[in-house]
Parts: C-alpha cells; structure tokens; sequence
C-alpha cells in the first residue's frame, strides 16, 4: 500500500496521482473526501477521470462528507465509465445520527471485483456475506443495532426532505461563514478557502496562545 500526501492545508496533486499510477499497477485507490485533519476536501473531479483511466477502484471515504458534501455513484466523471465505485461512511456525521453503524455503498464494477476474488480474510467486511441480506433482512447473522437502524432512517428522512442540493449549499454557506468568522478573532483557517471542506474546519492558534495552556483550561470544570 503507497501513501500520497499534500502540504498541510493543501490537496493531493493531481499531476502526483497521474505519475504514481503510471509507474505501478494498483487495483484501487482511496480517497478521503474530507480530511479531519486538516479540513481540506478533495478534488474528485479532477482524480476520478485519472484513476479510472488506470483501470483501478475508486472507494471514497465519506465519513466526514456523506450527506454534506456531492457523492453521486451515479455521476460520470468526464466519460461514462468514471465512476465512484464505493462509499464508505458512519452515521455519526452529517446524516445525524448516533454513532455505531459503518455504511457501504458498491457499484456494480466492484462487486465484480470481489466475485472475481476467492476467499477474503475477511467476514463482517466481506460484501458478499451482506448482499443476502440486502435482499431478505431476516436472514441477518448476528444481532442487529435496531434502535441505531431506526434512528438512521430518521436521519435519512431528514436529509431527503431538505433536498440534496440544498443541503450541499448550505453546509458550504456555513462553514465559509464560520471560517470567516474565525479570521475576525485572528484564527486562521488552515486549509485555503478554495480547497476548504464544507463540513468542518481546522484553524490555526493566534501567535499569542499556547496550544497546552488553551485546552488546560478548557479541560477546567467550573
């Protein structure tokens, strides 16, 4: 497995990804969409087309962004077989709910990669041991998170009555006005705003305040 990694608060070169992929044969490539670490989103329309053309997976990681950010599988990145093949995200982000369920979404393309795979190390995470139950929920083989399942329905509910794209809009309006915000106290953002996840944003201290110090006291209870 190769890691590529970008300057704090900036993407993943493109041009990076491109001469990566050339110089050796992967089967997929992950991407985060949005970096907890360092608020950046990634710029999917710009490394899908350059994946795909390398005949590897896509899997995006939507923990921070399902929900808030556009993930559509079914969006052509420049020609019709550029495709995110698979999401995986949590219900604890933007969908609003409780913490505990790891949510999965594969393409077609990636369910064929795994029939052409033999036994995996693998059982809770083996989408072929889930597609059963897709289709018939009684045939579910362990104990099912009932309550969490209720609640993410809910969510659900929630996220397609405001609309996706609204939804998207506002999550970008908000935090651009949080960043904003932020500047006015002398707190710099430290992703640039044009890279800028609409979901969260990680600022950097004034010069004036130690790092320990400020979450000492916040640590303090009153």
């Amino acid at each position: 497995m190769d890691v590529l990694q970008a300057e704090w608060g900036k993407q993943v070169s493109p041009d990076e990804v491109e001469r990566t992929l050339s110089e050796h044969t992967y089967k997929a490539v992950t991407i985060t969409h949005a970096d907890t670490s360092t608020g950046v989103a990634a710029d999917l329309d710009a490394l899908v087309p350059i994946i795909k053309k390398h005949g590897a997976l896509v899997i995006l990681d939507g923990v921070c962004a399902t929900a808030a950010m556009e993930e559509d599988m079914s969006k052509e990145y420049g020609s019709p077989n550029n495709k995110i093949d698979v999401i995986l995200t949590g219900s604890q982000k933007a969908i609003g709910v409780p913490p505990g369920l790891a949510i999965v979404a594969f393409n077609q393309t990636a369910l064929n990669a795994r029939e052409e795979m033999e036994h995996i190390p693998a059982y809770y995470c083996d989408i072929k041991n889930w597609i059963p139950i897709m289709h018939d929920p009684s045939k579910y083989f362990a104990t099912p998170p009932v309550n969490l399942i209720y609640a993410y329905d809910e969510g659900m509910k929630l996220v397609m009555e405001e609309g996706l794209e609204k939804r998207y809009a506002r999550h970008s309006a908000f935090g651009k006005g949080v960043r904003g915000a932020l500047r006015e106290y002398g707190m710099t953002p430290l992703a640039e705003e044009d890279v800028a996840a609409s979901t969260l944003s990680c600022i950097l201290y004034p010069d004036s305040v130690n790092d320990a110090e400020f979450r000492s006291v916040l640590g303090k209870k009153e």
